[in-house]
């Protein structure tokens, strides 16, 4: 009987890192940054990585960091005048 349900500690750090490029706004950015790096952290403590799922989180750390970025470039040089 093997369901998703058994195998859900494999499946929730890459959901909880790519849920966390949806919820990343300036107020949360410090509580997605530090879930995305359990994420990569969940992902490198089985004896055996998954690749795929740990290419996964560390993309979503790196599209964190460039929505911060483009964020900060935003502040100091706005797209359209105020």
């Amino acid at each position: 009987m093997d369901t998703i349900l058994t195998h859900l500690e494999l499946i929730a750090p890459t959901f909880i890192a790519i849920l966390n490029l949806v919820m990343f706004t300036p107020k949360t950015r410090w509580l997605c940054y530090t879930a995305v790096v359990l994420a990569i952290t969940a992902e490198l403590i089985p004896v055996t990585v998954n690749m795929t799922a740990l290419l996964a989180c560390v993309a979503c750390l790196v599209a964190l960091l460039f929505a911060e970025y483009l964020r900060i470039q935003n502040a100091m040089n706005p797209f359209f005048s105020r």
